[in-house]
Parts: C-alpha cells; structure tokens; sequence
C-alpha cells in the first residue's frame, strides 16, 4: 500500500517510537509502527477573483494570502497609503481576519521620500502589540503612479 502513495515526503519521527507523517501532495498519512491510522484530507485552495494571471485572494489551511495597490493611482501618496489601508482591511474582513491576525506585509515603494510618512501611518493603523513581519522594499512597480503595492499574508477563519 505505502509504495503506491505517490511524491511522497518522509517528515520524519515525532517522537522516537515510529510515529510519522507522509505527505503525499493530497493528503497526510500518519502511521505507528507501520500501521496507518488516519488518513486527514489537506483543505481545499480557495481562490476568489480569479483570471488567467493571478487570484485576488488566495486562502489554504487557515492563511489568506492577498496583493493591494491603491484603487485611485491618481491621488497623492497620502491618499494612496490610506485606500490601501482600507482595502487591506476591508479583504481581511471578506476572509475571516483583521489587522491583529496579520502574519506578514512585504510593501514594495518606488520613492524614498514616501517612506517616512508610510511609516507614520502604518504605525497609527497597526494595533499596538500586533505588528507582522514586515519589509519595505524600494523597487519600480508597474505603474510610476503607484506609491506603493503590499503582499499580505494573515491567518483566518476561526480563531
């Protein structure tokens, strides 16, 4: 039976007496001393927003992966940095989550000199006590009317 079991990873012993998961890519197997006792189907992907190049919001096992820019390219940074704000929490609520359930922000700026005053709103936006991993990236985006584009990743669903 186990030699049928196909892309299959040994994540090794938990604790010494033959316990041990096989990740097949559709499902976990766990086993002691070779006998299997359950067979637990990984959570579907739920993609929603979908088109032939990207999801709007990605969800997997508790973790909702999204990417905001600023809906109005036209405003300036200051308004820009606050619509993404708002649409950050407004997918996080769509998803099950909130700011305090944020696990991690890569922000991608192209100008330098918008960086002080994003730090200064991300700080009165962030709840105290509940700030992600963050890192803020100078780089060129698509578009030179963005000020900023964010990759969001949060836990969701039940707490």
């Amino acid at each position: 039976v186990w030699s049928l079991l196909l892309r299959v990873i040994d994540l090794g012993n938990w604790d010494g007496a033959g316990q041990s998961a096989l990740w097949t890519g559709w499902k976990l197997v766990l086993r002691v001393r070779g006998l299997m006792l359950e067979d637990v189907r990984m959570g579907e992907i739920q993609r929603q927003g979908t088109t032939r190049r990207w999801s709007d919001l990605v969800i997997h096992q508790g973790t909702v992966y999204f990417v905001e820019v600023a809906d109005d390219p036209t405003a300036d940074a200051q308004g820009q940095f606050e619509q993404l704000f708002r649409q950050v929490e407004e997918r996080l609520a769509e998803s099950g989550s909130s700011l305090e359930r944020l696990l991690q922000v890569l922000i991608y700026q192209p100008y330098p000199e918008d960086f002080p005053l994003f730090n200064q709103m991300w700080d009165d936006w962030i709840p105290l006590g509940h700030a992600p991993v963050r890192a803020c990236i100078n780089a060129r985006l698509m578009s030179k009317d963005y000020r900023a584009e964010v990759i969001v990743t949060a836990a969701c669903g039940e707490t």
